[in-house]
């Protein structure tokens, strides 16, 4: 059996008194980001299942869009007339930003871009 002092004694129970709980804790935080994340996923997936190409119709006017790009998180859709644009349609779809500029429309969307994005193009 190994005799320790008491001041070796003392620093190892105040080290096991905080290294414990702090690993305790981090591997808590880590549970309940994974689990938030997961229902966020979610959440912009089922947004995209119930929207469909009418929606994008409603939301962009019948056969008004032009051109539309992807570049990373956000899309650009160029339209004919963007008096035809209801950018509320686009909020309801989980769209998280809309930036009209001139005849462009700027789309930030943060879950699923690709997925609108390939909505929008199939209605082009």
């Amino acid at each position: 059996m190994i005799l320790m002092d008491g001041t070796t004694l003392v620093f190892l129970i105040l080290a096991l008194c905080i290294v414990v709980p702090c690993f305790i804790l981090l591997i808590v935080a880590l549970i309940i980001r994974v689990v938030k994340a997961g229902k966020k996923d979610s959440k912009y997936k089922e947004l995209l299942k119930t929207h469909d190409s009418e929606d994008i119709k409603n939301a962009f006017g019948a056969g008004n869009i032009q051109k539309v790009t992807m570049e990373g998180n956000r899309i650009t859709v160029t339209v004919k007339d963007t008096e035809k644009v209801n950018t509320t349609v686009l909020q309801d779809m989980g769209i998280e930003g809309v930036l009209i500029v001139g005849s462009t429309i700027k789309l930030v969307v943060k879950k699923g871009t690709a997925n609108v994005y390939k909505l929008i193009k199939d209605v082009k």
